[in-house]
């Protein structure tokens, strides 16, 4: 029997001389390789065939993009490894749109690998914290360059669209499979029983929890989770008596509001069926949310 690496060894043995078809089957299904690295995607899409891709699971296409990625890198010497050429190839293949976000998922994963390879030399160190501050932001408008994208390309999509959260750094569509770490028992269980949840059925992404990117290093991110009316009546009433608020927020949550500049921090609002629970979050804590739950897509 075949050893299953050698066999996906085999389906990247050289890049492709046309590679227009895996490149935009690709570019298309973005969110479905969301857990793969930029830097491996692009190798896997110049190496790897359609049929291939289409026919493997999740964990298989994983594992044959960092195949391809390292047949890649073995093949170019350069500081890069050749992801700049990559990209550029890649990009000729698919539409102006894809374009955008793949020159910009680019950009956005060779500043971090400075911050990995430099972190070290570089001095100051503000100068590390704006760049990583460029790359959070960053991340939120490609979050958002890419549910265009999906909108622009399935009509059915379930993608939320708010006309009036154009005018932010708005980051949508957790995964709901995280939350539960970060919310807290009671606050999960508030948020399983709201009706947009409820709308929603098993799907693994949400549109119940919003983050609101700052704009400046440093301020504040507001976190905007529709809850059911009874958790939130009995967060109203924690609130009116001047109760803590930790059994009901989650250790997570609680500390980062603890560690906000805005006062107060927990704003209550009823909305339609249910009730909007707005918490203000530190920066740090914020940033460690918007990388956690919510991915690339």
């Amino acid at each position: 029997m075949n050893n299953p690496i050698d066999v996906l060894q085999g389906l990247v043995k050289k890049e492709r001389q046309h590679p227009g078809p895996t490149c935009i089957y690709v570019a298309s299904h973005r969110d479905k390789y969301g857990d793969i690295p930029f830097i491996e995607l692009i190798p896997l899409a110049l190496y790897a065939t359609v049929p291939d891709l289409e026919r493997l699971g999740s964990h298989e296409v994983k594992q044959l993009a960092q195949i391809a990625s390292q047949r890649h890198q073995a093949k170019n010497k350069g500081k890069d490894g050749g992801l700049i050429k990559a990209l550029f190839k890649y990009c000729k293949n698919v539409d102006s749109q894809q374009q955008a976000a793949a020159l910009f998922e680019g950009a956005i994963d060779l500043m971090e690998n400075t911050i990995d390879d430099k972190a070290n030399s570089i001095s100051p160190k503000t100068a590390i914290e704006d760049i990583e501050h460029w790359v959070l932001i960053s991340r939120a408008h490609l979050h958002r360059l890419h549910l265009i994208n999906t909108r622009a390309n399935d009509k059915y999509s379930n993608a939320p669209h708010h006309p009036e959260e154009a005018l932010f750094l708005t980051a949508m569509q957790a995964n709901v499979g995280l939350l539960k770490g970060i919310f807290g028992d009671f606050l999960h269980v508030g948020f399983n029983t709201s009706s947009v949840r409820k709308e929603e059925a098993n799907q693994s992404f949400t549109k119940a929890v919003h983050l609101h990117m700052p704009l400046q290093e440093g301020e504040d991110f507001r976190l905007e989770i529709r809850i059911g009316l009874g958790a939130g009546m009995a967060i109203e009433q924690l609130i009116s008596a001047g109760d803590d608020l930790y059994n009901a927020l989650g250790n997570f949550l609680y500390k980062g509001t603890k560690s906000s500049k805005t006062k107060p921090p927990v704003q209550l609002t009823w909305v339609d069926m249910d009730c909007k629970l707005e918490l203000m979050l530190g920066f740090k804590r914020g940033s460690e949310l918007f990388l956690s739950i919510f991915p690339p897509v």
